[in-house]
Formats: structure tokens, sequence, C-alpha cells
């Protein structure tokens, strides 16, 4: 140690030894996060920062933009590994003029291994734009096909152009956004930017230099580093590690499709090595050097503590800077010498050279904040989840389940208008007109395996809706008898947290998330309370439900009472005793399990126990819901996988023990039952920030090609890992154990499917949960549930057939440690693909951790919240449409019950009201319009959607306009005090509350008629009667 210490501390890379940065020398730095860029502050050189993966890239830049916002910095992006990233010359000029316009600016460029390895162009200022420049609107249209720019309906990744009338999308490489010309005839308007996900203007520009990629040269990375480069990497064996990986599955994606591999890493090392570098590593061995940086304690909230370790520091001399977010905190303390900086750090540090000390959220409140991905990450757009794609499953609500095939524009009495292809038994045909696509609701994407469409002339549908509906009021008159009683009940007000709690929660050993923290706050104040807890709590497997459950049976336990834990399965009870078990550990709390791995022996030993109170804790499976399960005091039950046991399962435990505290636990993130919970019925807490250890996944789409998957599991053998195979079908389970048995002999392979039963599932299950068995070929019924240790890579075949939300969930399913996971998402090779599709397969691979609520979370405001539903893991898969009718109509009966009002109106229309092709001529995009507009629930969002479809596709013209106000006045009119509109080109009839006819009474041409008022017809009395309903005051609208 004393070797590699200088005799003058410092903290700053530029201050080392030129020697030893010609040598390359191994440096210690003993922790991460902000630490790494403040050990890299000031740059005297354009300087090259390697990370080891993208998670690990994009919080260096965050923590960078937050300690120094003045000063330079690049982003270099890893090219997604599908057979689209491989050969998209585009992504190869985007990172191209990413290291041309550092090398012109300096300062920091930020990549990774995979990042220096992948493709590099770069091109020339080819056409330029000029706002009020006079420009032939079809020859700029040839020109950008011809340099290689592709059609797109929605302009999201680079290289995609889209033009619809007067407007021009384009997405070029040399820019961080895409860019919207708005033309009026061929003089341009103006040129803005926009964001991808949102599709909405950011900024404007005076001209834009538009680049041909076609004219684009490859380039090599050492042609473009400048001569002064200088080079840090950080964990470099980590780094040599992950751009081997990355080349090896780009490769084998090149070769498939006859592109050039990737140069091998060590030859990219060797060409670098003319640059001084220095290698950034938290192991002490072989390091010849130290960084004066250490890590700070954490808090944990604990002011005093914080206020006392201040007082310390500062007698040391030392200036503390809180970096926080929290409004609170921005205002804290200000009569001392700390000083506020309001920003994201992901980890504080402290620099005894220069007497500094950095504290962030982490350290001060126990908070692991939410790193943002940067701009250059191109996100798939939000309304992506609104359109239909051929063949969906659907459910219209007069006839059934049936197919969705399309759109064409039809005349009903002289009238264009679109209408939806809908597909029914027998290839029968529906024409649903656009403004009655209220009647629809999609199914999810997992629905779809041997389902029987309904027909347009049959009864079947019919009969089940009067069967479903007769057995919702049976079971809603018990569920609300039940839920009325705990209102009146009392419950156990459990006491404040003391010592020993507080004891208990600093014996967590990681950071709790932002999320996290506010659940156990909610679950806290329940608790607290007379009144019986009942909380739903929402996070995907590794989201951290586990530790508010654990905190709450602790909570329990100290308050006297028993804790109830039920699981759906075996395994799961099994990997709960053992969770359980551990964070107990040193705590006067025991706890047992009861499940029928236990021989009957154990089982009466645990129920005696129960029965007499030495068993504090119980986790069990449905065997806890048997008569001879008995309690000394229970005080709360704690439901995991809620959405897998039947509403009357779940209640019956609570059927007893009205008093008793619930909650309920969802790894799915949005499943049926949290529509519930949103009506009133339960309070709800949701998990959406990954803890931040969540590892990442490298990601690659493509063909299915026997090399990827061979070499892909061979990779994960060879380090001790298992496999997740996964089809999207039972019928081809068998085919593909036979298949990788062949491939593989030696390693131990099942199969795991919806079909087989509850027992052979769960031991099947088991045995991979315990590492007997290597491979697990299965069907989505992984998408939620367990957390495997051991299996870090997932092959998904087929992939094709998923949606965007079901492969983010299926890739959930590894990536949970911190070792590198991979997930490979294959397509029969030779099909060809449609662009949803592929546009699907290129989202998958940039896709961040955590954006799996937010795609789910839009299923929400889709009318009825139909797709929301917690389908079962077991048995056949076409009871699903079942699940669909029982859960809307168990929603819309308690509804009724709570008294609550419809917001809807009854409105009649006999004008045009459409989007009209010849303003938006992609289909989908149009449909997705259609579906957004169902969910408008007040003027305020008529108005925002209103200038979006302005700003992304010109003037609206009136049908349109007309279409918005009658979606409007459909979805939220009765909290207007609307209750019918018929409106024709003569005349509009509206029906309503007395205020609302008075006011109208007002307007010229409008007459009342006892319990109606008539105006003009068409589009002036339409738009007369919004004008009127915006001009409401806010006590006037329910």
């Amino acid at each position: 140690m004393t070797e590699r210490n200088e005799s003058k501390k410092n903290s700053r890379v530029w201050a080392i030894d030129a020697a030893l940065w010609n040598s390359g020398a191994a440096v210690h730095l003993p922790l991460s996060g902000g630490a790494e860029c403040w050990a890299c502050r000031a740059p005297t050189a354009p300087t090259v920062v390697l990370c080891p993966d993208r998670k690990r890239a994009t919080t260096f830049c965050s923590d960078w933009e937050t300690l120094f916002p003045e000063e330079s910095l690049y982003r270099l992006l890893e090219i997604p590994l599908t057979p689209q990233g491989v050969g998209n010359r585009a992504l190869a000029l985007q990172r191209g003029e990413t290291i041309a316009q550092w090398a012109d600016a300096g300062g920091v460029l930020v990549s990774t291994g995979g990042a220096l390895l992948a493709p590099l162009a770069s091109g020339t200022k080819d056409l330029r734009i000029e706002v009020a420049g006079e420009y032939n609107r079809n020859g700029l249209l040839d020109w950008l096909v011809h340099a290689g720019y592709v059609r797109s309906d929605v302009v999201w990744s680079p290289g995609q152009f889209v033009f619809r009338g007067y407007i021009l999308d384009l997405f070029d490489p040399a820019y961080a956004y895409p860019l919207r010309i708005e033309f009026f005839d061929d003089v341009v308007e103006s040129i803005r930017s926009f964001a991808p996900r949102t599709q909405q203007s950011v900024g404007v520009l005076p001209s834009m230099d538009i680049h041909s990629l076609n004219q684009s040269k490859d380039r090599h990375l050492h042609e473009l580093l400048p001569a002064e480069t200088m080079l840090l990497y950080v964990e470099p064996s980590r780094i040599e590690l992950a751009a081997e990986t990355y080349a090896g599955m780009w490769n084998d994606i090149a070769l498939s499709m006859g592109e050039q591999p990737l140069p091998p890493w060590q030859e990219t090392a060797l060409r670098l090595a003319v640059h001084p570098r220095l290698r950034l590593t938290s192991a002490v061995q072989q390091t010849v050097a130290a960084l004066s940086l250490e890590e700070i304690p954490l808090f944990r909230g604990n002011l005093d503590a914080f206020r006392w370790t201040c007082s310390t520091w500062r007698e040391d001399g030392y200036h503390i800077r809180l970096v926080t977010t929290n409004p609170r905190l921005l205002s804290y303390d200000a009569r001392s010498d700390l000083s506020i900086v309001e920003g994201t750090l992901s980890r504080g540090f402290l620099d005894s050279s220069e007497r500094v000390v950095y504290v962030s959220d982490l350290e001060l409140a126990g908070i692991s904040e939410r790193i943002p991905s940067p701009a250059g990450f191109a996100q798939p757009p939000k309304e992506w989840h609104d359109r239909f794609t051929e063949g969906q499953l659907l459910i219209h609500e007069e006839y059934g389940l049936c197919a969705f095939r399309g759109s064409e524009e039809v005349r009903v009495s002289g009238e264009v208008m679109d209408s939806l292809i809908l597909e029914f038994a027998n290839n029968q045909r529906l024409f649903l007109p656009i403004l009655h696509l209220y009647k629809i609701t999609p199914l999810p994407d997992h629905v779809g395996e041997e389902v029987r469409l309904d027909s347009l002339k049959g009864v079947r549908w019919r009969k089940r809706i009067a069967k479903t509906r007769e057995r919702v009021r049976e079971e809603l008159q018990g569920l609300v008898a039940l839920y009325a009683r705990r209102e009146l009940v009392r419950g156990v007000a459990f006491p404040p947290k003391d010592d020993l709690f507080e004891e208990f929660e600093e014996a967590f050993p990681f950071p709790e998330t932002r999320d996290q923290l506010a659940a156990i706050a909610d679950v806290s104040r329940d608790m607290e309370s007379a009144y019986p807890m009942d909380r739903l709590l929402v996070g995907d497997v590794g989201y951290g439900k586990t530790e508010v459950a654990i905190r709450a049976a602790f909570k329990a336990v100290q308050g006297g009472k028993q804790v109830a834990v039920l699981v759906p399965t075996t395994i799961l009870a099994q990997q709960h005793y053992h969770s359980f078990l551990a964070r107990l550990t040193g705590f006067p709390v025991r706890t047992s399990l009861l499940s029928r791995c236990s021989t009957r022996k154990e089982q009466s030993a645990v129920l005696k126990d129960v029965e007499e109170g030495r068993t504090d804790i119980l986790i069990g499976t449905a065997r806890m819901l048997q008569k001879d399960v008995r309690f000394k005091d229970l005080g709360l039950i704690v439901v995991d996988e809620e959405h897998r046991f039947g509403v009357l399962s779940k209640e019956k435990l609570k059927v007893t023990r009205e008093n008793v505290d619930v909650l309920m636990l969802s790894a799915t993130p949005i499943p049926r039952t949290l529509a519930l919970s949103l009506k009133g019925m339960r309070s709800i807490s949701v998990l959406n920030d990954p803890p931040r250890d969540r590892g990442t996944v490298l990601t690659t789409a493509g063909p299915w090609n026997a090399a990827i998957v061979r070499g892909a599991i061979a990779r994960e053998v060879e380090r001790g890992g298992q496999i997740f195979y996964v089809t999207n079908r039972i019928a081809r389970v068998q085919s593909c154990v036979e298949y990788l048995t062949a491939l593989f002999p030696d390693l131990s392979i099942a199969s795991a499917h919806g079909r087989m039963k509850e027992k052979e599932l769960e031991d099947t299950m088991l045995d991979f949960y315990q590492g007997k068995i290597q491979i697990l070929v299965c069907t989505t019924i992984v998408e939620s549930g367990l957390d495997v240790p051991g299996a870090n890579t997932l092959i998904v075949e087929n992939c094709q057939e998923l949606g965007l939300a079901q492969m983010y969930q299926l890739r959930g399913r590894v990536g949970r440690r911190e070792e590198s996971a991979f997930a490979l998402f294959l397509y029969p090779e030779g099909q060809p693909l449609g662009r949803e599709t592929l546009e699907r397969l290129d989202s998958i691979t940039t896709l961040t951790t955590g954006a799996g609520y937010d795609l789910a979370l839009q299923d929400l405001r889709i009318r009825g919240s139909g797709s929301l539903i917690g389908t079962s893991q077991h048995g056949a898969e076409g009871n699903s449409v079942d699940s669909y009718l029982y859960y809307a109509m168990l929603e819309e009966e308690i509804g009724k019950l709570r008294g609550e009002m419809s917001t809807a109106a009854e409105v009649t229309v006999d004008i045009p009201c459409l989007v009209p092709s010849s303003y938006i001529p992609q289909e989908s995009i149009r449909i997705t319009l259609y579906r957004r507009l169902l969910r408008v629930e007040g003027l305020h969002d008529l108005a925002s959607l209103a200038r979006e479809v302005q700003d992304r596709f010109g003037p609206i013209p009136e049908a349109l306009r007309a279409l918005m106000d009658v979606s409007f006045l459909r979805a939220a009119g009765g909290r207007y005090g609307v209750t019918s509109v018929d409106l024709s080109r003569k005349e509009i009839v509206l029906r309503g509350r007395a205020e609302l006819l008075d006011e109208l009474k007002k307007k010229r041409f409008w007459y009342r008629m006892s319990d109606k008022i008539v105006g003009p017809g068409g589009y002036a009395g339409l738009s007369q009667l919004i004008h009127v309903l915006r001009n409401m005051r806010e006590d006037e609208v329910q």
C-alpha cells in the first residue's frame, strides 16, 4: 500500500503522473457514482470515458450534468442488436457525427466497449433547409428516398421520414431530435424539433442541414479520435467481457445477413493503446495509485445524525453540498454553510484533498433515484399501445369475440366515414363506424391460442353475458356486504414505530427506492389507523414488494398479532419463507411454513403452534384456507400474486376476521384488479422504480439461427447459469425440448406450460429454482412470478407473435443480479415481418429498466380498462374472455352500488365526424387517434389533444374538430349536465340539467322546449354548445 500512495493526495485523474497514463496503469477508486465524474472534472484534453455497460454510462452522464452543467459531455450509443440495427446506415452516421462534434468541442465522450466496436460513418451537409425558403415538396420527397431515408408511419428512429400533406417529419442522424418541417404550399413556414416519445414539438430552428445516408462513408474509430485523446477505463475487466459479448452477438446476426463482423476487442484495445490511458477499478489488487475519494455514511432520513455528521465535517474544514430533488430539502438549514444543488446524483462522496463532501438523496433519505435515459436513446412513441394490429382479438360488447382486419372508408346516407373491419366466426364481417369505437375493447397480447370467435348470428355470446352477469350479482352481494361490515368494524390500531422497528429498518442492506418508501409509509399509516387496512401493492418481481410486506408483518407482530402470508404455489411459499427468515434473523419473531411439501407430522406441529400463538408469521399456499388452520390472534393477511386467486378464495380468510388488516401484492404490472382499486374498493400503492442494483440486460432481436441459440446457451452454461427458452404455443413446446436435447444431450432440460397438472408444474418450477434443471422450455407463463437467481439468459422464439409490453415483461425474468444478463428475441428465418413488428423489435432493444409500468399503465386509459386482467397461470387460456366479462361487469355493478353517476352522454350524429385520410393518410395513426379520443375526460384533455394534433398534422379540418367535440360529449358530457345530444345538419337537440338549458337559451337561435332545447344544426351548433360548456364555472362541473 505504501508504494502506491503518492506524496500528495489528489482526487483528479489529470494530476496523476504522465508515466502512469502512458503505461495504462490501474488506479484505485473505491466507489462508483458521482465520484467517477468528480475524478474526471475539468479535463485537460478530449477524453473518452469507457463504462462497463449502458446503465453505468447513463448514470455517469446524469451525474456529470448535475455536477458540471456547463461542461461539454457527449454520449456514444451502442447500435441495437437487431438485423435492422446491424444494417442501419443512419445509426452508424449518427455515431460518427457524435464523435465529430465531440472532437470539435472537446470535453468528455462517454461510451461502452460495444459502442466503440460498432460501425461509424461520416457524412456531409447535402441539403440546407431554411425558414421562408421555397422548395419543391415532391422533389424533396424524391431526394429523401434516394438519400436512404425510410418511410414510416411515425418518426422516432434515425433515418425515418413521413410526409403528411404540408408537414414533413424526418430524423436526420446528425441531430439529437427528429425534425418537423411545416410548409405553406412550397414555402417553409417553420422548422421544429420534436420528442420521439410524445411526438410533440420541443424547439424551434431557423434552418437545418440534411445529411444523405447513402453518401456517407465508413470510418474507423482511430481515424476519428483526436491525436491528443486520453482514455479512462472504468472497471476494465468488465468492459472487455461486455465488449466481447456484444461483438459475439453482433457477429451472429451479421453472419446471417451477410454483413461485416465487428473487430475483436483486443484489436481495438491495441489501437487505442497509442493514447494515454488509465484504468479505474474498485479492486485494490495491482493498483499503483489511489484517488482521495471516500464513501459517506447512509443517514436513511435521520436528520439528527446528518446534522451531527455535518458539524464534524465542518470542524474538519469540509464544504458540504447537498444534491437533492426534494422540495422540502431544497430549503434545508439555510443558516449553515451547506450548499444546496438541485438535481439528481446517483451516489455521494467525500474528497479529502479538496475538502468537499457531496451528499445525495441516496445517503440522506435512503432513496435510490431513478436515472433518466439520455435524449439520444430513441424511445418508441407512447401512442403505440393504442394501435390495432392485423388479427388482434377484440371484444364487441354486443356480438362478442372478433378479430381486427383493418379499416375502410364507407358511405352511409351519402356521408363518408371510417369503419373498422371486424371478422367473426365463419368469415362473417362487420363494418363498425368509428363513432362506435367505444363498443370494442382489445384483449391482452397473450390471449390468442385456440380461441373461438363468436358468430354475428349466434346466441353464445348473449348466453355468456347473461350467465356471467348473474354470477356477478350473486358474488357481489356477499362481497359488498363484507366490505360494508369492514367499514363499520373497528380494527387494530397498531402502535407507531419505536426504536426496535427503526433498528429493523436499518438492518435492510439495500437502499430503498422512492416508491418503496412511499408504500411503506402508506402501509404504516393504514395499520396505525383504527379501521382495517385493505391495500393493493403493485410492482414487478424484484422491485421490493417483499420488503414492504416484511415490514408490515414485523409491525403486526410488534403489536401482538399473528400474520398469514398466502401465496399461490409451493415454490413461492418456500422462496418467501427463506426471505422472511433471512430478514428477521436476530429479531424476536418466529416464522413457519405450511405447504403440501411438509409431512403430515410437520403440518400438525405447525398448526398447533399457530393455534397456540407460538408462531408469529405463517407462510403457506391455499392449504391455509382449510378449516383446520386456526389462528390464536390474527392481525394481518398478506396475499402475494393476488391475481392468481379467485375473488372468493381471497375473501375466505377475511369472512370470519373482518377486523384484520389485508395487504395484497401483485407482480403483474397492471392486473385487472387494479381497476377495482382505482374504483375505491381498496387502497393502492405502486412500485414503479427499479432497485438500484438491477442489472442491465443485453438485448438482441433477429431471425432464428441455430448458431445464435447454441452460442447463447453455451455462454450461460459455461458460467454456471440457467436458461429460459420461451415459445408462445403449447403445441411447440415438445419439439423445442427435442431439438435442444439433440443440441445439448448432457444438459438437464424440462418443459413448463399452463396445461400441466398443478403439482407437476410446481415440481418442475421448484427443480428449476433449485438449479436441477439447466434449460426450461416454457410458454409465457413465466411473464410474472418467480425470481430464479441462476437464470440470466432468455431466448424467445416466434417473438413476432408478442406485443411490446409482453416482451418487456418476459425480459424482466432475467437481469435481477449485478452480473450480465442476455435476452434474445427471435423470429422465423426468412419470414417477412410487418413494419409495426420490426419497430417493436427495435424498441425492445432500447427500452430501459422501469419502462414496463409506463407501458402497462396506458391500458388503464382505454375505455372500461377491459384489457387489464390478471390471467391465471394455470389452465386453459381461453378462460381469459370469461375473466374479462366477469371483471368488467363487476366494475359496473360496484359503480352502481356506490351511487356513481355516469359521466357519459348519449350522442347521435348525422354529420361527417372523422379523421380525413387526406389529413392523416396512415390508417394506423388514424385508429390510434380515434382510440385516444375515447379517453378524453374533460375540456382540458380536449384542448391538449387538439394542440398536439395541430402541432403534428397541421390545421384541424372541420370533420375532425366535430369528431373531437362529439367524443368529448359522449365520454364526459354528463359531468357538464348533458344527458343526450341528437345532432343533424338541420338542428341540434339537447337534453340535460335545467341550468345548462337556461344558459343555452340565451344564445341566438336556441329555443327551450320543456325538458330539451333546440339549436342550430351542423358544425356551427356543435361549436356553440362546446363554447358554452367551456365557459361553465368549475363548481358547475361534476
